[in-house]
C-alpha cells in the first residue's frame, strides 16, 4: 500500500512541470478592454474645455480638479474618460451639459 501511494504522489509531482508550462488560452482583448466602458465627449464639448478623468478628479490642463457635477467613477467613468470644465467641472456620470 505504501508503495502504491508513493508511486501515485511521485507520478503527480512529475506531471506538475508540464501542467505549469502549458500555455494559457489567449483572451480576445477587444471584448475585455477597459476602453469599451469609457465615455466619449459629447460633440458640443471641444478643444479648450476638454479634460480627462484621473482617479476621482478631472485633469484639465495639467491640474486635477474635483468633480462638481457627476463623477469620474462607475460605469462610463474611469481614468481617461472625458470630463470638461465649462463654468463648473462636469464629469461623465451625471455631469454632461444638456443631459448628454
Amino acid at each position: 500500500m505504501k508503495l502504491s501511494l508513493a508511486a501515485t504522489i511521485l507520478s503527480c509531482l512529475s506531471a506538475l512541470p508540464a501542467i505549469i508550462a502549458a500555455p494559457s488560452p489567449e483572451l480576445d482583448s477587444s471584448e475585455h478592454s477597459s476602453e469599451l466602458v469609457k465615455k466619449d465627449c459629447p460633440s458640443l464639448i471641444e478643444g479648450y474645455y476638454l479634460g480627462q478623468c484621473n482617479g476621482l478628479s478631472c485633469k484639465w490642463h495639467g491640474v486635477n480638479l474635483d468633480c462638481e457635477i457627476g463623477k469620474c467613477v462607475g460605469k462610463g467613468g474611469g481614468d481617461g474618460s472625458c470630463c470638461h470644465v465649462k463654468g463648473r467641472v462636469h464629469c461623465p456620470n451625471g455631469g454632461w451639459i444638456g443631459g448628454q
